[in-house]
């Protein structure tokens, strides 16, 4: 299953890449790997791999999608963000990979300031930080249900609070 967080930092992509891989590496407590590598498009990203889940960031924007990316989480979710990165889940160890997912996010939230926004691969936010207030959506389908749980946002190790995001 596909995810992207997206987030507003100052710091480079490429630093970000690197302190998600040290959590990473603190959270699996597995072999992680990272790498900038060239897509066959000509841009350079960050890749980040485990047995759970793979993490990719966009170095170069050179198209500016991530101004439209902007555009549409002020939009329609209210958080400021400035780089985007994705993430894909192993639907073979899924229940283990969204655990280490919630807890490198939670890790994450720690290191940086500014807004966040999780999104599934159906633009369905999941949670979103905005003003230093860290909220979960509990408006959820009957497959969201099972797991995002209360059990497991505990791994987020941060308070939130649980709202529906319809209204927004």
């Amino acid at each position: 299953m596909d995810y992207e967080l997206f987030i507003n930092n100052s710091s480079e992509a490429e630093k970000i890449g690197n302190i998600i891989f040290e959590i990473m590496k603190d959270v699996i407590g597995k072999e992680v790997k990272v790498e900038k590598l060239q897509h066959k498009l000509g841009y350079q990203y960050v890749y980040i791999e485990s047995e759970y889940l793979t993490i990719d960031i966009d170095l170069d924007d050179e198209d500016g999608e991530m101004e439209e990316y902007h555009e549409m989480n002020l939009k329609y979710y209210s958080v400021n963000t400035n780089m985007r990165i994705n993430i894909q889940l192993f639907s073979k160890t899924f229940d283990t990979s969204w655990l280490k997912l919630i807890e490198t996010v939670g890790q994450l939230l720690s290191v940086v300031e500014g807004d966040v926004l999780l999104l599934d691969d159906r633009s369905f936010p999941i949670m979103k930080r905005t003003n230093n207030v860290l909220l979960v959506n509990n408006d959820l389908d009957e497959y969201q249900i099972k797991y995002i749980t209360k059990e497991s946002l505990k791994l987020l190790n941060c308070h939130y609070i649980e709202r529906s995001f319809k209204a927004e």
